[in-house]
């Protein structure tokens, strides 16, 4: 792969962070959950976004020499200071706040997506952005289904957001 500057190398290691706490945001959602279908449906976000970033790893691993990224080997969940996921609150509002960091985490992928990537790079950035899109899109209806308020007080919308219709 070619050279990224360490600018969009930042970022593309915190999109990794980000996405691994994701994941067990997600998990802690899943595990609140009382349906099974929701469990389910929760628990694959939680997969997709610990695969997503896997997969981002290993391909920042190859960045020229660059051996490994700046979160090599450490385990998801011990990435920020962020103990939002870590309360004692109902599933609702612990779908909301996944919903609120996938809109951050979009909001990463589109800051990257501007940025020169090598065509490799660029093919997994926008392949990743289009599945946490999905996702956020289907959270956002799971979310006002569930008649939950934004951190805002304001309800949340399927096509509210990054790139949304």
């Amino acid at each position: 792969m070619s050279t990224v500057n360490t600018q969009t190398a930042t970022m593309l290691d915190l999109l990794v962070i980000e996405s691994r706490d994701a994941a067990v945001g997600f998990r802690q959602a899943a595990a609140a959950a009382t349906d099974g279908r929701l469990r389910a449906l929760l628990s694959n976000f939680a997969q997709l976004r610990a695969q997503l970033a896997g997969e981002l790893e290993r391909a920042l691993a190859g960045l020229d020499g660059r051996g490994s990224s700046a979160i090599a080997g450490r385990p998801a969940g011990e990435f920020s200071q962020d103990t939002s996921f870590a309360s004692s609150r109902n599933c609702a509002a612990t779908i909301s706040d996944c919903r609120e960091r996938d809109e951050q985490i979009l909001k990463q992928y589109q800051w990257i997506l501007k940025r020169d990537l090598s065509a490799t790079l660029r093919q997994i950035v926008s392949r990743q952005f289009a599945a946490v899109q999905a996702d956020y899109q289907r959270l956002g209806e799971l979310v006002a289904a569930l008649d939950v308020p934004s951190a805002a007080g304001v309800h949340s919308r399927a096509s509210d957001g990054p790139g949304g219709g």
